[in-house]
């Protein structure tokens, strides 16, 4: 199985755009995928055993994975920009920018709002939820805090294409300035603007779905992105000494290390004071900025890719999860509940709770599978191959200053 798995990676990774690719990197999108899934998966009879309401608790800090996330996009997104900078200090846009990202993100997006949107029609007979997947697809989800369930995993991948849309206009701004200036600037901006941001709108009186709501959107929730955006400025500036840099590479097991303990100590706060249900301002913070501080020192393991550390992150598996890992967000969610529904009380019956978390997970592991096989890699692979084929068409001269190849 093992062998088949690094078969499939070998035909179904795209080779990055920005010329950079790390196997640790799916690896550890892999790992933050499975604890979003550890998230919405396990859950627990608040009226049961103390045990099983503790590790239900830990399951659930897999909510910060999603800041991992964003930490992961900040590097591989604003890298080639960086790069780009060090060269040309006008640079402000790589060709093919907005046609990768939207190749990525908007095609796999719009065909599960469609099936979900079919989906609860045929449940519910009320196609009112063709209105709300109309508004997901749309990115009203930012703006309106829908009343009706369609999927509120969504909200986080609107604020990734916020940050795809600002971090050129970002580069565009300080045209002419270093590599090191531009990535302060930048990390600032995007990690002291989301912060004001959640303490302007900020309510005390505000109940669990609002309070949740105003800090899961632009700007909001933009700060993880910070983090990596500033890593990928340091990586850049210190390009020359890369070598040099080989025994930072330790800095990775320390990320690993506190993304755990991150986990112990929001599942022992939830778990005391019920944290997340009751959120307060510091509590929001402490689950943004700690599992992304996490994150990017595990990024230090670029400077030893062959670390253990690095190498376990690089196993095939892993990578597997983390290259399907946007199409397995898109679906999960909405069929674990459907399944708790299917299920109703599995009256105490452990292995039945095992069949109600455990069936959802795989099929919508597989849908994710066939879905990135069948329909996003094809379309991706399309739209690079349309690129590369401009990009030979044009001559060197139709480059416009500020711009790169």
């Amino acid at each position: 199985m093992y062998r088949r798995v690094e078969q499939l990676l070998s035909r179904w990774m795209l080779s990055s755009s920005s010329g950079l690719h790390l196997n640790f990197m799916d690896g550890l999108r892999g790992l933050a995928i499975l604890m979003v899934i550890g998230a919405h998966g396990v859950y627990y009879n608040p009226d049961g055993p103390k045990a099983f309401i503790v590790i239900g608790k830990f399951f659930h800090a897999g909510i910060m994975g999603v800041p991992i996330f964003f930490v992961l996009s900040g590097f591989l997104i604003a890298y080639p920009f960086f790069r780009a900078r060090a060269t040309q200090p006008g640079f402000w846009y790589p060709r093919g920018y907005a046609t990768r990202r939207f190749l990525k993100v908007i095609p796999p997006f719009y065909l599960v709002v469609v099936l979900l949107g079919i989906y609860y029609y045929a449940r519910f007979r009320d196609v009112s939820y063709l209105g709300v997947g109309a508004g997901w697809a749309a990115g009203l989800g930012n703006f309106i805090n829908f009343e009706k369930y369609f999927n509120t995993s969504f909200w986080s991948l609107w604020v990734e294409i916020h940050f795809y849309v600002l971090l050129p206009l970002l580069f565009y701004a300080c045209r002419g300035w270093s590599v090191r200036r531009t990535g302060w600037l930048l990390f600032l901006i995007l990690l002291l603007g989301p912060m004001a941001a959640r303490w302007i709108t900020w309510s005390d009186t505000a109940g669990y779905q609002e309070a949740h709501f105003l800090m899961r959107r632009f700007p909001t929730a933009m700060d993880g992105f910070a983090w990596g955006v500033f890593f990928a400025a340091f990586y850049v500036a210190r390009a020359a000494d890369l070598a040099q840099l080989k025994r930072w590479a330790w800095l990775g097991y320390l990320g690993l290390v506190i993304i755990v303990l991150n986990m112990l100590v929001f599942a022992y706060f939830d778990w005391r004071f019920e944290m997340d249900q009751h959120p307060t301002r510091w509590w929001i913070e402490f689950t943004r900025t700690a599992p992304a501080i996490g994150a990017v020192l595990a990024l230090f393991f670029v400077f030893d890719p062959q670390s253990r550390g690095a190498r376990v992150l690089a196993s095939p598996l892993l990578m597997f999860v983390g290259i399907v890992s946007y199409e397995w967000f898109l679906i999960h969610q909405p069929m674990f509940f459907l399944a708790r529904d299917l299920a109703g009380s599995t009256g105490g019956k452990f292995g039945r709770y095992l069949l109600t978390v455990g069936v959802p997970v795989i099929l919508t592991f597989l849908f994710a599978i066939a879905v990135y096989h069948y329909f996003s890699l094809p379309i991706m692979r399309w739209g690079r191959n349309r690129l590369d084929l401009k990009k030979k068409a044009e001559p060197k001269s139709a480059v416009l200053p500020g711009r790169t190849e």
